[in-house]
Parts: structure tokens; C-alpha cells; sequence
């Protein structure tokens, strides 16, 4: 009775957790494909504008207009580079709440197993075991949606 009750406790608690991680993980997943193509996009005119500035070395020195190449080489890498943070800063967003989520499971995981341990007759050996088994779970979980 006490096994099947904290047993039916452990999985709703378990479907919750996966719950959370997929709604953070779905919200991210627009605008992350949004912001990864911002970055490949913005990097184009970078390879165009040096290869232009390259091939036409001789006439832009001719008619002075270094400065005016450089400048705008200089554009699009600032584009580029806001467009590159951004990703990041949401990629991160998104690593940030599995964190404190993982951080949050592995809590409440320790709290079940120090509370719990004499009920279901835990060895100390056993509870290591599942403390780091729950832990290394939320790791993955964070390592596979950061990945994807």
C-alpha cells in the first residue's frame, strides 16, 4: 500500500518534471530556429563583402575608397555580431531554466531519499545510487535539448 502510493506519487512527480522541461523546451524551440537563421543570414554579406573588397583590391586603392570598404565590412560584422548574441542569449535563456530545474529535482530527490529512507529501507549505498542516478538524469535531459 505505502509502495504503490509513493510509487503513483514518484511518477506523477516524474511525468510533471518531463512536463516542464518539454514546455521550456517547445517555447525556446521557435525562436531559437528564429534566431539561428537571424545568424546564418546576417552572415552572408560578410563572405560577399570581403570577397568583393578581395577581387576589386586594385580599383578600390585606386579610387581611394578603403575607408568606405572598410566600413562597411565593418557593418556587417556588427550585424552579424548582434544577430550571433542573440542566439546565444537564448540559448542560454533556455539552459538557465533546465538548470534550476535540475537543480530542483535533484532537491527534492535528496529531500525523498533523507525523509524516505528508513520507510522503503534504503542502504546509504542505495541512496547514493539514487541520488546520482536522478541527477545525472536531469543532466542528460538538459544536454539533449540544449543540443537539438
Amino acid at each position: 500500500s505505502k509502495g504503490s502510493s509513493l510509487r503513483s506519487r514518484l511518477t506523477r512527480s516524474s511525468s510533471l518534471v518531463f512536463s516542464l522541461y518539454f514546455v521550456a523546451l517547445r517555447y525556446y524551440r521557435g525562436a531559437g530556429a528564429d534566431l539561428q537563421r537571424l545568424d546564418a543570414v546576417s552572415r552572408s554579406p560578410i563572405a560577399a563583402s570581403l570577397s568583393e573588397s578581395l577581387d576589386g583590391a586594385a580599383t578600390i586603392s585606386a579610387f581611394g575608397k578603403n575607408d568606405h570598404f572598410s566600413l562597411l565590412f565593418q557593418n556587417h560584422i556588427d550585424k552579424n555580431s548582434a544577430a550571433m548574441l542573440n542566439f546565444v542569449a537564448g540559448r542560454r535563456w533556455l539552459a538557465v531554466r533546465l538548470d534550476i530545474l535540475g537543480a530542483f529535482v535533484t532537491l527534492c530527490a535528496s529531500l525523498c531519499i533523507t525523509v524516505f529512507s528508513e520507510q522503503l529501507g534504503l542502504t546509504p549505498g542505495l541512496a547514493g545510487f539514487f541520488f546520482v542516478w536522478g541527477s545525472s538524469k536531469t543532466s542528460n535531459l538538459t544536454l539533449l535539448s540544449v543540443a537539438t
